[in-house]
């Protein structure tokens, strides 16, 4: 196959692949997990059964099976390493779930407090006769809301946790999530190695290629067969094997293409949501001043103080989604 000599969305770089690709997000905790997961996974421990069964069986092979056996032994590989990187990618999004909950729930906290205050100091406004009940109503709203997302976040914490366990070959009992520094590193940068290193780095095009060797393999020892039993062997036939070779490497291609795109979105947005949640908290900033100054009342720096809190979620949303779309473009990249 013809594959293409750079990808759409990045610039290639052949300086090599990093290693152990979850280190450049600068967090213990996260390395240690990924330790504990690729020791205890039962995934990851069902591949390795099964691999040294394989390795049994090519020991126990006649010479004229050694070559399809070794090819079946390789794909069986390249399928275990695909485990390997789907374990860590499921952990590392686990993760940033996890930690997404737990300042999300401070930042609702915050807001349920802001609004209460709001609320009450509109309660004495409104008897005053100084505003209308449409204001009060939309600040007992916003701390109906925040209350009610402080639950939900509960609630997505512990769906996050109990991922993580399983992911680590725990029990939920067993699993603790040790406190955290925050959602990751701020710098981040993808530099994405030539299409054809990556289809050679693919665990599942290489598992592919592998069983079109033991099935061309396996074509010339089966040429004395009955019909019937050639019939039944056809999805393990050379012309079907190519196909699907073909079709890996296709869905690897796309797959790397729509995975850095959706890095190169994800990252623009973040920077965006952060920019705009630093202009709020200067907002907030000025208004103190103002308010100090007794050109302003409370209540409108209430008011600055819950759009910069609302901001501040919004940057913590595309945080999350900035460091699942960088694992998952690791993942597309097959980098280990």
């Amino acid at each position: 196959m013809t594959l293409p000599t750079a990808w759409k969305h990045v610039p290639s770089s052949e300086t090599g692949t990093p290693h152990q690709w979850w280190t450049a997000l600068n967090d213990a905790v996260l390395n240690e997990l990924i330790d504990q997961a690729l020791a205890g996974n039962p995934d990851i421990k069902i591949a390795e059964i099964r691999l040294s069964e394989i390795r049994s069986t090519i020991n126990d092979a006649d010479l004229d099976e050694q070559a399809g056996a070794t090819a079946q032994l390789r794909a069986a590989e390249n399928d275990a390493r695909v485990v390997k990187l789907e374990v860590v990618h499921a952990l590392t999004t686990a993760y940033a779930d996890a930690r997404l909950a737990e300042l999300r729930k401070n930042l609702l906290r915050q807001r349920l407090q802001l609004a209460h205050d709001l609320t009450s100091r509109l309660h004495r406004r409104l008897e005053a006769g100084l505003i209308n009940t449409r204001v009060l109503r939309e600040a007992e709203q916003t701390e109906i809301e925040a209350s009610e997302a402080i639950a939900r976040t509960h609630h997505d914490y512990q769906q996050a946790t109990s991922r993580l366990a399983l992911l680590s070959g725990m029990a939920n009992i067993e699993f603790r999530l040790p406190p955290g520094d925050g959602l990751f590193a701020t710098q981040l940068a993808i530099q994405a190695d030539a299409p054809d290193s990556v289809i050679e780095r693919r665990p599942d095009v290489q598992a592919a290629w592998q069983r079109l060797l033991a099935a061309s393999t396996a074509e010339r020892k089966n040429e004395g067969l009955p019909l019937d039993v050639r019939i039944e062997q056809a999805d393990a036939a050379p012309a079907s094997r190519d196909a699907l070779y073909r079709k890996a490497v296709l869905a690897a291609l796309q797959d790397v293409e729509a995975a850095l795109a959706d890095w190169r979105l994800s990252d623009k947005e973040s920077r965006s949501r952060q920019e705009s949640a630093e202009i709020r908290t200067a907002a907030v900033h000025d208004l103190e001043r103002e308010l100090a100054a007794g050109r302003i009342s409370q209540v409108e720096l209430l008011k600055a103080m819950l759009d910069e809190n609302l901001a501040q979620e919004g940057a913590l949303l595309a945080q999350r989604e900035r460091c699942v779309a960088f694992a998952s473009a690791q993942l597309a990249l097959a980098r280990d």
